[in-house]
C-alpha cells in the first residue's frame, strides 16, 4: 500500500492506484454492513502505522484490507454512534 495514491469515491467505495502502473487501478466496493453505509467516502487519513481511515456516509472506520471492510470506529466506541460522518480528519 506504500506510494500508492488511494481515492474515496461518493457512491462507488475506493481505488487504489499505484504509480509506478497506472493501468492497474484496484477498486474496493467495502463490506455493507447495515448499520453502516461505508462505500460513500468522505475523506480519507493515513495513520503512523500507515493504517487507511475513511470517513464514510456511515461513520469513521479503519480500512481492512483482508476482507475489504471497515472497521468502525462505533463498533469500539459506542458512545460515537449518534455522530455519522467526519467532513475531515487528522489522526496523530
Amino acid at each position: 500500500m506504500i506510494n500508492n495514491i488511494w481515492l474515496g469515491t461518493y457512491k462507488d467505495g475506493l481505488f487504489c492506484i499505484n504509480p509506478n502502473d497506472v493501468y492497474n487501478i484496484k477498486h474496493i466496493l467495502l463490506k455493507e454492513r447495515k448499520e453502516y453505509e461505508t462505500n460513500g467516502i468522505r475523506c480519507l487519513a493515513l495513520d503512523k502505522d500507515g493504517e487507511i481511515w475513511a470517513s464514510t456516509h456511515g461513520g469513521v472506520g479503519r480500512y481492512n484490507s483482508l476482507d475489504n471492510s471497515l472497521e468502525m470506529l462505533p463498533d469500539r466506541y459506542p458512545e460515537l454512534k449518534k455522530y455519522r460522518l467526519a467532513n475531515c480528519m487528522i489522526v496523530s
